[in-house]
């Protein structure tokens, strides 16, 4: 036999080919369309064999080739469908955008900005605004308003917040994130202590309304001022860098030696005084020290130039619409009288009682004027004790005792005791949108075709309770008492106000209203006057009615005796007799009664004064009344206290015999309010409001997202309605993104602010309006849409669920979360309320949320002997990219193998990564595709739909005798080859001996 190579050669070419079985797959491609008969046949000669082995060298080339064009296409596709990631991505792909970086300078700053643009575009600016009109101050202070609502629940608030504003922003190109550095050539003048990147924040607003916080880069110099800072991220039309400090309930002021101040948190304290250079947007605050040297005895009424301006302190400032003084007092000198003035009103207000809410004006006008807000204090050096006759403020702090109007909520704890708990009930629930039914509070699921597999529905509800409460009522019993209300309404005061607690046909009176509240609460009455035939004032005061249900009282108890004083300190004494006497937990209130100033005083158990309104009798028993109640009031930490002043003449003079001072001063100090009452239907309208303000204060629902869900912005469809719990009546308050107008009056705000948090996506708050009152006839409900994230699948196919769905936490015929496994879909959901003006805080109970995954089986057997199922054959469910590994595992005995968490709407690729022995392994992966609805088909390399055998779907493997048509070999060709040329070689080599022999 005549053969062109040697033996020597063919055992090379033997030994290359089973080398290349173990190193390149890939290259035997095109034999794998060889049939059995030619894959078996006896190879007759070397000429033959060596074609062969060309021929299948070029036909691997070239499938190698189509495979890399295959994937070139795709690849190509790819790029088409993604955001480009550098400038000349985006030429290849965009003729209408390009990437710039635009340059803007002023005096202040300079900025670049690199984004993607349309064409023609070249215009940009950042700008530091140094003046706030009217309306931009408006539009700020809302702004800032939103900020610290969204910072309270992280126990801060903001110290400065300084804006910058962006022109032309809508410039960048929809889809790509710009990249903006901006460069301060002057300090923005952050106010509120040491600035560092741990406490600055930049924050910008969606479309939607909602704040934004980015992860900024703040950029420092060598002595660490703020020089510029670079973001990416969306434009708006402004950013804010915000200065924050941690949340106080209260701010303690010491201004020198002369006072010391208590205001609410939200006043800021500067170290060192205010300079109009910085601009900063908020309210500033200047105090001024007035004194005087001289002796003798001065009042609120003494005028301004028996004192000098001494000392003015410009520290304070503060970003609220108002401030609070909740106490002031002097270890040095005696607090005479103190004025404040708004800032850019001419008005000076001479104030009342030393405490309460007032009113602040921005520093900035529009006109350019600037301003601050300023309170002016007048002392006078101390008098020895035991003479003095000014206001008994001197050595008393007046301690927080939450005034009218004032919130704050910033150290509420959640109280576990029953009592506590019995407030408020509330609940949350949650409605899986996809399970096919319909929802009536949102249209998401209404629509033909929309994918709602990912959406549920949350609602957060709350209905108050009525709690019970003792009323103590002390009534002024003074000659003047028989006085007409006024030149209309002659009725006598003392007849008004009996017709007020006792009722009259067809209306209510006080005690029935008090007493029907709730089945537990209980009134006392206590009178008081001053008869000066009595010094001693042991016949001042009297017990009316001690405590019980009575929903009368007697005329006569009620009528004065004649030619009587007024005595204050004596309805105070026989009151705190009363109520120590009432040792029940329920919650007490006093409504103090008066038509005049008091006239008579106790001083250390003697009675003072000569029952008149001349002279100087009531400076003096103004002021000793005073230091009576301060003491007094110690004792009763938590009586609020309501007074009314029932004449027509009270606070209608400057004169202190018609100044209603001392009765505003009682109910300030004790978070009631003072009502002046003119006539009789101004008394019952106030007493009713007395009953209403003995209800809870709702304040907020509040609702942190937890990881595993985001607000499903597409559509959110938040809903706010009240629900009347006897008719079912259903009222809707807010809707459409907008407070409706039955809201209005109920509801602030309701806001979503998205952050980027490991363990939150965000949050959604309820407002309600300050001082809002709930009881149990209404509960009101906010709802909306939530996704479910990548998060939770991800989770779900390492981990698994986490958390079971709390108790009754399941929307109305739902049945996905009460019990069940899942992920909680919120971090902490909250309602803060005001009970006795204290605040609390009580936490919803925990919905959660399923993945709705598929799954599917593969089994793996031979494709000639189909009941011989493989084992130990090895998977891997790969991504669209085919690449990243999704899952992978081996069939087991029954030549099973099964893929879990498989996501709706998603391609997977199935690559077979280990044959059993003696099979082939094809190189192609098959296709899983899971469609909308959930729907699996599996295809294989040529295209064709993998039959489903019950649940499993059957895909075969080829021996590597059978060499079938489709799929791939792996190495088994190369061994097969090398085999028979080793074969072939040898009987070559023994044939040529035979010949030699």
């Amino acid at each position: 036999m005549k053969f062109m190579f040697g033996k020597r050669w063919l055992s090379i070419f033997a030994i290359l080919l089973l080398t290349l079985s173990n190193c390149s797959p890939t290259i035997g491609y095109a034999l794998e369309n060889m049939s059995e008969s030619t894959s078996s046949s006896v190879i007759s000669s070397a000429e033959e064999t060596v074609s062969k082995s060309e021929t299948t060298t070029e036909m691997s080339q070239s499938s190698e080739e189509i495979v890399e064009m295959k994937q070139a296409e795709e690849n190509t596709e790819t790029n088409r469908s993604d955001a480009p990631s550098s400038s000349q991505d985006l030429a290849d792909n965009s003729e209408e955008s390009v990437q710039k970086i635009l340059h803007y300078e002023d005096e202040y700053v300079t900025a670049d900005l690199n984004a993607y643009f349309g064409n023609g575009v070249e215009n940009f600016s950042v700008t530091l605004p140094r003046m706030k009109n009217s309306g931009k101050w408006d539009s700020e202070r809302e702004y800032v308003n939103q900020l610290s609502q969204y910072l309270v629940n992280q126990n801060l608030q903001p110290a400065d917040v300084q804006q910058i504003e962006i022109s032309d922003s809508q410039i960048v190109k929809e889809g790509y994130k710009p990249r903006l550095t901006v460069n301060f050539k002057t300090s923005l003048g952050l106010r509120g202590g040491l600035v560092t990147k741990e406490n600055l924040r930049l924050v910008s607003t969606n479309t939607d309304g909602s704040l934004v916080f980015h992860d900024a880069e703040f950029h420092f110099d060598t002595t660490g001022t703020l020089i510029g800072l670079t973001y990416e991220g969306i434009l708006g039309k402004d950013i804010h860098v915000v200065m924050v400090k941690p949340l106080a309930e209260k701010t303690t002021v010491t201004l020198g030696q002369y006072v010391q101040m208590q205001l609410d948190g939200y006043v800021l304290e500067e170290e060192e005084e205010q300079t109009a250079s910085n601009v900063p947007l908020n309210a500033r605050l200047k105090v001024k020290i007035f004194r005087s040297d001289a002796s003798g005895i001065f009042t609120i009424l003494s005028p301004i130039d028996s004192f000098r301006e001494e000392k003015t302190f410009d520290v304070l400032s503060t970003w609220k619409p108002s401030f609070n003084l909740l106490g002031i007092e002097s270890e040095k000198f005696d607090i005479v009288k103190m004025n404040y003035r708004q800032a850019h009103q001419s008005k000076t207000d001479s104030l009342m009682y030393f405490n309460g809410e007032f009113p602040v004006a921005s520093f900035h006008q529009e006109s350019g004027e600037e301003e601050s807000n300023v309170l002016e204090i007048y002392l006078q050096n101390r008098m020895l004790e035991g003479t003095s006759m000014i206001l008994g403020l001197r050595t008393r702090m007046l301690g927080y005792r939450s005034f009218s109007g004032f919130r704050s909520v910033t150290n509420a704890t959640v109280s576990n005791s029953s009592v506590d708990q019995a407030h408020i009930t509330q609940s949350k629930r949650i409605d899986y949108l996809g399970d096919g039914g319909n929802n009536p509070d949102t249209s998401v699921d209404d629509r033909i075709g929309t994918d709602t597999h990912e959406l549920y529905r949350m609602y957060l509800d709350m209905t108050g309770t009525k709690e019970p409460f003792d009323t103590l009522i002390v009534v002024d019993r003074s000659t003047s008492m028989t006085d007409p209300m006024n030149s209309v309404d002659t009725q006598a005061r003392y007849l008004a106000v009996y017709k007020a607690l006792n009722g009259t046909a067809g209306r209510q009176g006080l005690l029935s209203k008090l007493v029907g509240f709730h089945p537990e609460n209980q009134v006392a009455i206590v009178g008081f006057q001053g008869y000066p035939g009595y010094p001693s004032g042991d016949q001042d005061s009297t017990v009316i009615a001690n405590w019980g249900r009575s929903t009368s009282v007697a005329l006569s108890n009620i009528q004065p005796p004649y030619n009587n004083g007024t005595n204050y300190t004596a309805g105070l004494r026989t009151a705190g007799v009363v109520l120590d006497q009432n040792q029940s937990s329920r919650k007490k209130v006093m409504i103090f009664i008066s038509d005049g100033v008091p006239t008579f005083a106790f001083v250390n158990g003697v009675r003072y004064g000569n029952g008149t309104i001349s002279g100087n009798n009531p400076y003096y028993t103004r002021d000793w009344t005073l230091n009576y109640f301060n003491s007094w009031i110690g004792k009763y930490p938590k009586l609020p206290i309501y007074t009314l002043g029932i004449s027509s003449e009270f606070g209608n003079s400057d004169n202190l015999s018609a100044n209603p001072y001392v009765l505003n001063h009682m109910s300030s100090q004790t978070g009631g309010f003072y009502s002046h009452v003119a006539d009789s239907q101004a008394l019952e309208r106030t007493l009713q409001k007395i009953v209403d303000d003995t209800k809870l204060s709702l304040v907020s629902i509040n609702d942190q997202l937890s990881q595993y869900v985001s607000y499903y912005a597409e559509q959110p469809d938040v809903k706010v309605v009240q629900t009347n719990r006897q008719t079912g009546q259903v009222t809707t308050l807010y809707q459409n993104g907008a407070v409706t107008s039955q809201g209005v009056g109920i509801l602030q705000s309701v806001t979503h602010t998205a952050v980027n948090a490991s363990d939150s996506t965000g949050k959604v708050d309820l407002n309600f309006v300050d001082n809002f009152k709930i009881d149990d006839t209404y509960t009101y409900t906010i709802s909306y849409n939530v996704k479910v994230t990548d998060r939770a699948y991800e989770e779900k196919r390492t981990s698994g669920y986490n958390a079971h769905g709390d108790s009754g936490t399941d929307y109305t015929g739902n049945s996905t979360s009460s019990g069940q496994a899942g992920f909680r879909s919120n971090k902490v959901a909250s309602l803060t309320y005001i009970r006795n003006e204290q605040p609390y805080e009580k936490e919803y109970d925990h919905p959660v949320v399923q993945v709705d995954t598929r799954q599917f089986t593969l089994q793996k057997s031979d494709s000639k002997e189909t009941n011989l199922l493989l084992e130990n054959v090895r998977f891997e469910l790969r991504l669209s990219d085919k690449k990243t590994v999704f899952a992978s595992g081996e069939t087991d005995s029954k030549g099973n193998i099964t893929f879990t968490d498989l996501r709706r709407a998603k391609t997977y690729y199935l690559y077979e990564t280990k044959a059993k022995d003696g099979y082939t392994l094809p190189e192609d992966p098959w296709t899983v595709d899971v469609a909308v609805d959930g729907t699996i088909t599996i295809r294989d390399q040529l295209g064709y739909t993998v039959s489903k055998s019950g649940e499993q779907y059957r895909v075969v493997n080829h021996k590597l005798y059978q060499l079938p048509s489709t799929g791939g070999y792996g190495p088994a060709v190369y061994i097969l080859l090398g085999v028979m040329v080793i074969t072939l070689a040898s009987y070559l080599f023994y044939e040529k001996r035979k010949q030699i022999a």
